[in-house]
């Protein structure tokens, strides 16, 4: 290859189909732990297969995103104007709380105590590490401009890492200054209509000197594996908890546990990786230790710690009961705690839906295009997969399908199209549509911010999840908004329930995820499982026994998956998989996602695209379409850093991240509109940009650059207001 070496390397070979590949060679250093060998970008070699099957090596060169007729500087809104196209506070209903405490209702979805037969929505974003914690100031700024945005619920994720004292010896203690600028934060949320939820663990690290935990200490998340084996470890939980729950806000005169604006709390935020925590090396020797002794109390020949193991299953599951059962008794019993209890709120596997029935709440992590890490290389594998095509169809719905429990409300506190992905212009109809499809009670996007940065003049996009800075996912949030939380989608007609038997995991012969024959059947119809020999009345049921069958599959989704075209059962929305395409038609929102070619629809046709893009009318004066005088229209396609930058075209190995500006890449989608309306772009903070006339042949040209600072969003009028009336 034209490398020498002095230490023996490791080669990797990854096939992009066609005739290309690419190499990387892994160098381990003396001590014997493997490192991606780099000096620049040499370590990563192209390598084109020709007909006589020799190999031809290019270095690649690095890829750098800049500012250029191609990409367009956003200029990007410190607040949205009131009263605009894009102001949304339209749909709050503050004070949160003001009908008490979030419940599940009779039919098995969330309604409010005190207003019988409501059917709220929520939707937001999530507030990780010292985001929560803003001056004063700065939360009222904060919430003020979410309410414009259109959220009413919001997550603390990540924050129980910044609440500890300096000089502290407890790792469970708060600092009191700390804990009034969160006290701060719940109250202006609640008073502007926003719900809030929160974990009582995330990723607070253990101290040194700490009685039976300091052998632990700096390792963060390392609580979710000691908690089956540490009392130390469960005792510091409790501690913790009970001051964050118990303590009264004075800006609320409440105690957490007693906030009806609190509708969710999370024991601890995804501990079920591996079945039971994620076991690191200091504490893999405790599973395995508990592991034997569980075995020969059995009978039972020792087989390998893994979680994929049928007979490790069942001890991990076993294990982890044991930790549920102590702290939901702590926060029933003990604490008093008012709200829904939930967790395990990671993974799909079929047993879960036996695992999760303690809970009030299923809680449901669910991203698409998701970054790894290769070596110290951030890995963006998915960057050019679509979540509309063939084998994909679905994007990350498709894991949680069924993993909906029938008879509690469901909700996901995190979900993420990660960026980058040059199809994430499909993300804010793919999550608001078949969200409301579905009928789940509650949609946070991973994240809004990742920090106090991302509210202090901080103009990019500070990583794969962070909302607040990249115009592609506000506006993404906007669309679903409208689809999901004002309900613009309707819930399916059809329920399907998989009954899961109680003792799946013993099984053998039984699947421990659900069967991917079985995925699209979400498309069509509202989808779910429960633990029980027979789903509710009402509902069509399949047996898990029968899920791998595709002969036993409904005559309608066997129909749609030769067709590669899944139409919802309300005929409201469609993806179709063989042209890469997704349509939403209601009374009040048409969105059409595609990447070439154009859509019709009765109110806008999209007659082409540049690239993968969304194009989206939404009414905003509760009228139809068709009679409306006032609409907002979205026209998405991509976002990036000035200078982000990746090792090659594949854009698969991140580089740089680049800073600001924020770019949107340059396209053109020609459009048509009925007769009598008037189109305005809209700078991002809902101010006009400018008049946008149409062509020569009455439609329309929306082009992201037409304008100084880039367009995404068009107010749309009427020219006669009496017609609309």
């Amino acid at each position: 290859l034209g490398f020498d070496f002095d230490e023996p390397v490791r080669l990797f070979i990854q096939y992009w189909g066609g005739a290309t590949m690419s190499l990387r060679l892994i160098v381990p250093p003396t001590g014997g732990q493997a490192k991606l060998y780099r000096k620049d970008v040499v370590g990563q070699l192209a390598c084109r297969i020709t007909g006589a099957g020799t190999l031809r090596k290019t270095v690649l060169k690095p890829v750098c995103l800049r500012a250029s007729a191609d990409w367009i500087p956003m200029t990007m809104a410190t607040s949205i104007r009131t009263g605009s196209a894009l102001d949304f506070s339209f749909l709050q209903d503050a004070p949160a709380g003001k009908y008490g405490f979030w419940r599940k209702g009779a039919d098995g979805h969330g309604t409010f105590e005190n207003l019988p037969g409501s059917r709220p929505r929520f939707f937001g974003g999530n507030f990780a590490w010292d985001s929560t914690l803003l001056e004063k100031d700065e939360t009222d700024r904060v919430a003020a401009e979410l309410v414009r945005l259109g959220y009413n619920w919001v997550r603390a994720h990540q924050c129980d890492t910044k609440f500890l004292p300096k000089g502290a010896t407890d790792s469970a203690a708060i600092d009191p200054a700390i804990l009034d600028r969160w006290d701060y934060f719940v109250y202006r949320m609640k008073a502007s209509g926003i719900y809030f939820t929160t974990d009582c663990y995330s990723s607070r690290v253990f101290l040194p000197g700490e009685p039976e935990l300091g052998a632990y200490a700096g390792e963060q998340r390392v609580m979710k594996s000691l908690l089956p084996f540490s009392r130390a470890a469960m005792e510091n939980w409790k501690r913790f908890t009970r001051t964050l729950v118990c303590h009264v806000n004075p800006y609320t005169g409440l105690a957490l546990k007693d906030e009806p604006a609190c509708i969710l709390l999370n024991l601890v935020n995804e501990e079920n990786y591996e079945g039971c925590g994620k076991w690191t090396d200091r504490t893999r020797p405790l599973f395995a230790k508990a592991y034997e002794a569980w075995c020969a109390a059995r009978g039972l020949a020792v087989g390998p710690l893994d979680a994929y193991d049928r007979q490790c299953r069942a001890f991990l599951d076993e294990v982890q009961a044991r930790v549920l059962d102590e702290q939901l008794a702590f926060l029933r019993d003990e604490l008093k705690v008012k709200c829904p209890l939930t967790s395990l709120n990671h993974c799909s596997g079929t047993d879960l839906v036996v695992r999760r029935g303690p809970f009030d709440v299923a809680d449901l992590h669910m991203y698409w295009s998701h970054p790894a890490t290769v070596g110290k290389v951030r890995c963006f594998s998915t960057v050019y997969e679509s979540a509309l095509a063939s084998g994909n169809a679905g994007g990350q719905w498709r894991q949680q399908f069924f993993s909906r429990i029938w008879g509690k409300p469901v909700v996901t506190t995190e979900t993420r199209f990660c960026w980058p992905n040059v199809f994430r212009s499909e993300a804010g109809p793919l999550v608001g549509a078949y969200a409301a499809f579905l009928d789940w009670d509650g949609v946070l996007g991973y994240g809004y911010a990742e920090g106090a940065s991302d509210f202090r003049g901080r103009c990019w996009i500070g990583n794969p999840f962070d909302t607040a800075n990249d115009p592609v996912s506000i506006a993404n949030d906007r669309i679903s908004i409208l689809l999901y939380r004002r309900g613009d989608v309707k819930p399916a007609q059809t329920r399907v329930c998989v009954t899961v038997p109680r003792d799946v995991v013993a099984r053998k012969s039984l699947p421990l995820e659900f069967p991917k024959p079985l995925a699209e059947l979400g498309l069509l119809h509202a989808t779910g499982s429960t633990a029980a020999d027979a789903p509710s009345q009402g509902m069509l049921s399949i047996p898990l026994s029968a899920t791998a069958d595709e002969a036993a599959l409904p005559a309608d989704l066997r129909a749609a998956k030769a067709k590669e075209r899944y139409e919802s059962d309300t005929k409201e929305i469609v993806l179709d998989a063989k042209a890469g395409t997704l349509s939403v038609s209601t009374p009040r929102s048409e969105t059409r996602s595609l990447s070439r070619g154009g859509l019709d629809g009765r109110f806008l046709r999209v007659l082409s695209v540049q690239g993968p893009s969304t194009v989206s009318v939404h009414a905003l004066d509760g009228k139809p379409l068709e009679r409306c005088g006032r609409a907002v229209m979205f026209h998405v396609t991509d976002s990036a850093n000035d200078g982000e930058t990746f090792e090659d075209a594949t854009m698969k190995y991140l580089v740089a991240y680049g800073k600001g500006p924020v770019l949107i890449r340059r396209a053109v989608s020609r459009i048509r509109l009925p007769d009598g309306f008037a189109v305005t772009a809209l700078h991002a903070d809902g101010s006009p940009a400018g008049a946008v006339a149409p062509d020569a042949d009455g439609a329309y040209s929306l082009d992201t650059g037409a304008f100084p600072g880039g367009v995404m969003a068009y107010e749309v009028l009427r020219k006669s207001q009496g017609e609309a009336r």
